[in-house]
């Protein structure tokens, strides 16, 4: 999980603005995550971004069980 000490009204948005040079990390998440979802912190110190991102378990040396 990621936080976001953010404290802007509302919840995370993709922005899709390629000339910008911030604002990216969404896109990012959302591109090598199979889904991803957003919560309040709870303590008024921002939001929690999680993400499930696939996992090949071929692509693991050493490692007999599916990730």
């Amino acid at each position: 999980a990621v936080q976001d000490q953010g404290h802007q009204p509302g919840g995370p948005r993709l922005r899709r603005s390629s000339d910008d040079e911030h604002g990216r990390g969404l896109l990012l998440v959302d591109a090598m995550s199979s889904a991803w979802g957003s919560h309040d912190a709870g303590d008024a110190s921002g939001r929690i971004v999680w993400a499930e991102l696939p996992c090949d378990a071929e692509q693991l040396p050493g490692t007999e069980q599916p990730c």
